[in-house]
């Protein structure tokens, strides 16, 4: 009996001290099973981070291709500037001219240029410079005026007269060769030619138009070519072979008329002589 005692004495505070190394065991075997997720968790972030890491660092060509994409998104504005310039503006620009002119003679050159107006409308203006300049010039009196299209139009225009040969000088009038586009009433730029020479038959005069604005010119060239003779009756005869209508409306025509009306008047006259002399004898 004393045995049994004994041993179930001894046996107790061994079992208890077990127990609670086996439950403390199994808390941390617990706790061993369920920590592998969430290494796997933050192994999971770190090749995450990894993967972004090498997709940065071995994947140069799309971030070539990004910093390309980048470079023409910076490039745009240029572009929209090119868009602009071809897109520009344009406008009319009509020019009168005297195309013959005797030595020593001295004529203007009247360029108009307008945004919007018609031809017609461009020629009735040049008229109406025409009539300022000289009250008493003939309206119809008008020498030739010729037209160039699609001349373009930024925010300046500077015209120049410039001699090709020596038959011709210019004299500048008080004006300025670049000006800013009036969208409203056009430009005007005038100069005064005299006849120098009479050596070439036909002398040349180019008109050179520069549209600008900060980063763009654009040019055109318009070749204006002028008869110099040393007297009127040469004048007189390349205006007959350049308007052969004129001639017979204007000068043709009018001549034959009074030349009738001469022969008609003389021999009436010579009729009513005839009637009243006297008979002999009476």
């Amino acid at each position: 009996m004393e045995t049994g005692k004994k041993s179930k004495r001894s046996v107790t505070p061994r079992v208890i001290k077990l127990i609670r190394l086996a439950v403390l065991c199994g808390a941390m075997l617990v706790s061993l099973k369920c920590s592998p997720p969430a290494r796997n968790a933050a192994q999971q972030e770190t090749d995450e981070k990894t993967n972004r890491y090498d997709t940065a660092t071995t994947g140069s060509a799309i971030a070539t291709d990004t910093a390309a994409k980048a470079d023409t998104t910076a490039a745009r504005p240029a572009k929209t500037k090119v868009i602009k310039k071809i897109a520009a503006k344009t406008g009319t620009l009509g020019y009168h001219y005297s195309p013959a002119m005797t030595i020593h003679e001295t004529q203007e050159i009247n360029v108009y240029l307008s945004p919007n107006n018609s031809k017609s409308a461009i020629r009735d203006t040049i008229h109406k410079i025409l009539v300022d300049e000289d009250p008493n010039r003939n309206p119809n009196d008008t020498g030739k005026i010729e037209f160039k299209e699609q001349i373009p139009l930024y925010r300046h225009v500077t015209m120049q007269l410039l001699p090709l040969d020596s038959g011709i000088l210019i004299r500048k009038l008080p004006d300025m060769n670049r000006q800013e586009i009036d969208t409203v009433r056009g430009n005007t730029w005038s100069w005064s030619v005299y006849a120098n020479s009479a050596e070439k038959e036909q002398s040349t005069l180019a008109l050179v138009i520069t549209s600008e604005n900060p980063d763009h010119i654009e040019k055109r060239f318009i070749h204006i070519k002028i008869h110099v003779e040393d007297n009127v009756f040469r004048i007189f005869y390349s205006y007959l072979i350049g308007h052969p209508g004129d001639f017979i409306l204007k000068i043709l025509a009018p001549a034959i008329a009074a030349i009738w009306g001469v022969i008609f008047w003389k021999r009436r006259s010579g009729a009513k002589k005839d009637g009243n002399t006297p008979k002999d004898g009476e």
